[in-house]
């Protein structure tokens, strides 16, 4: 058992000598973590508005010009993707940056890491 209110600091979910339940703590972290999420996909969201498909690859936060490079089956079923760069579509600039002989050229740097929600595009569809 644990002590303290819920996501509101209120005395909901509380049981007797004013313990929180292990499921009502639960279910008050998940709440916490959804309004968590929600308020950096806004911010992300606000601080991209504006900004064209090469700033935002220069800032680190777009990738472009991908193309599924193999798909597997994860744990619980999740579909796993590895994306690289193509070079047919690839622009003469990425491609220039250099590559392995092998249709890829290398990714700029950038700030995406193991775990990072990310959201795929089509190209065509962007605009772009």
């Amino acid at each position: 058992k644990i002590s303290g209110g819920g996501v509101q600091g209120g005395k909901a979910g509380l049981g007797k000598n004013g313990e929180l339940s292990v499921d009502k703590f639960v279910e008050d972290q998940l709440a916490m973590v959804e309004i968590e999420r929600e308020a950096e996909e806004g911010q992300t969201k606000a601080d991209h508005e504006g900004l064209t498909l090469k700033q935002l690859e220069e800032k680190g936060v777009v990738l472009s010009s991908l193309a599924i490079w193999e798909r597997k089956q994860g744990l619980g079923g999740r579909t796993l993707i590895t994306l690289a760069r193509d070079r047919a579509l690839s622009s003469k600039e990425q491609v220039r940056q250099g590559g392995k002989g092998d249709g890829q050229s290398l990714l700029p740097a950038h700030r995406f890491s193991a775990g990072d929600i990310v959201c795929l595009r089509d190209q065509s569809v962007a605009g772009n």
